[in-house]
């Protein structure tokens, strides 16, 4: 069995067999499972996957996550699994909005430092309170475009991927205003 996991921030913390019961056990419950023993054994296997997988190696928090989903879908609990996975997703979206969150205060930090490029690119707007409105609402609908936008626009197929760029850069804060840059396929 590991004895050490690799947190996501760079951590090496003891490896703690409970913590995947637990994750297992939720899921399951969460959808109308009862059998703690079921959850158990899966637990068993995980762990014995990862010693396996991970012999004289360190797995990360992801790679013991990648292994419950692992176990869950080859035993037979896919609706368990799904479960497991939507809610890794929830918790990924979580974590970047609370770094958006924290990056807010370097954000306006920046602005008043005038280090970044963008405080003196528009002409329309002084370095002043509705500057640094602006510069906020700008990094903010940037990060979305970056994060949500680009990505639903490649997964539905939309665009070309050249386009892709420039609208993603658009919308970093890029003015590509007046050009005729997208062409949908």
């Amino acid at each position: 069995m590991p004895t050490k996991v690799r947190k996501r921030d760079g951590r090496l913390v003891a490896f703690d067999e409970e913590k995947i019961f637990s994750a297992i056990w939720r899921a399951a419950r969460d959808i109308g499972g009862k059998d703690k023993r079921e959850a158990r054994r899966l637990t068993k296997l995980v762990v014995s996957y990862l010693d396996k997988k991970f012999r004289g190696r360190v797995p990360t928090v992801e790679d013991v996550q990648d292994a419950i989903e692992k176990i869950l879908i080859e035993e037979g609990h896919a609706k368990t699994a799904k479960h497991f996975i939507l809610y890794r997703q929830q918790h990924k979206e979580l974590r970047k909005l609370q770094e958006l969150l924290l990056d807010t205060q370097e954000i306006v930090r920046s602005y008043i430092a005038k280090e970044d490029w963008r405080v003196y690119e528009n002409a329309n707007a002084a370095y002043s309170l509705s500057g640094l409105l602006w510069h906020c609402a700008g990094s903010v609908m940037a990060y979305y475009g970056l994060n949500y936008v680009s990505l639903a626009i490649v997964l539905a197929g939309l665009f070309a991927s050249s386009c892709i760029l420039v609208s993603t850069a658009f919308l970093a804060g890029w003015n590509a205003d007046h050009q005729n840059i997208c062409v949908l396929q």
